[in-house]
């Protein structure tokens, strides 16, 4: 479904993605793991359009995507979640997820996307006319993620999910991942820097570090050990 060919991209001088190829197959979850600042967040916004790409091949659903502009991309149906949530705290939650609907041309197709949303996390639906401003670090994880789903996207990017979160509020947003991936049937890469619970619902695993993969594994043949030396 996506599939990632040599990619190098930079900050001015500093190249920060040094050739990574990766490939996530339709209905998998995929987590790139990898130490801070070596390159996982410049991945997925490079994938989404967000930032251009020195070389290399971006495809999706076996079209080329490279350096498309990122409202063109989610056109396409490939999500990007943010690290930071970018919502808008006055607004209520069910405006922020309405946004996520601006591609959406048809009026039923948001309502059913609505409803999905509230069904992966109930308890949005009970704050869905509280303003953004009053939910806990956790609900607002699930806005992000949710106002992802109100795209139609066939496939999310989903970057650092766990960040800041209490570990009760991470079980609960990798478990909505999880369910989004099976009754949704949506396609997930995930970022991450923590291990234990992207892994528990991964299919397979991509290890960066100094903007290159290190390796690739299925989470069958996963070794904690190979994680903890690659960082440090």
């Amino acid at each position: 479904m996506l599939e990632v060919e040599d990619l190098v991209s930079a900050y001015d001088d500093m190249t920060v993605l040094r050739g990574i190829s990766l490939l996530v197959r339709k209905g998998e979850i995929v987590a790139l793991f990898g130490p801070n600042g070596h390159g996982k967040s410049t991945a997925l916004k490079t994938i989404s359009g967000l930032h251009q790409s020195s070389s290399g091949l971006i495809k999706f659903q076996d079209k080329q995507i490279t350096n498309l502009p990122s409202y063109e991309i989610i056109s396409r149906g490939l999500a990007y979640i943010p690290e930071e949530r970018y919502l808008f705290p006055n607004m209520t939650v069910q405006e922020n997820l309405k946004l996520g609907a601006y591609c959406v041309k048809q009026k039923q197709k948001v309502k059913q996307n609505l409803d999905f949303s509230y069904e992966m996390f109930p308890r949005l639906a009970e704050r869905k006319n509280q303003p953004c401003s009053t939910l806990s670090g956790g609900e607002a994880r699930m806005v992000a993620i949710a106002r992802g789903l109100m795209s139609s996207s066939s496939m999310l990017l989903v970057d650092e999910p766990s960040i800041g979160l209490a570990p009760i509020l991470k079980e609960v947003v990798f478990e909505a991942i999880e369910k989004i991936n099976r009754e949704g049937s949506l396609t997930v890469l995930i970022v991450e820097q923590e291990v234990d619970y992207p892994l528990a619902i991964a299919n397979r695993i991509y290890m960066l570090k100094r903007g290159r993969i290190l390796f690739e594994r299925s989470s069958a043949e996963f070794d904690a050990n190979e994680i903890e030396e690659a960082y440090f």
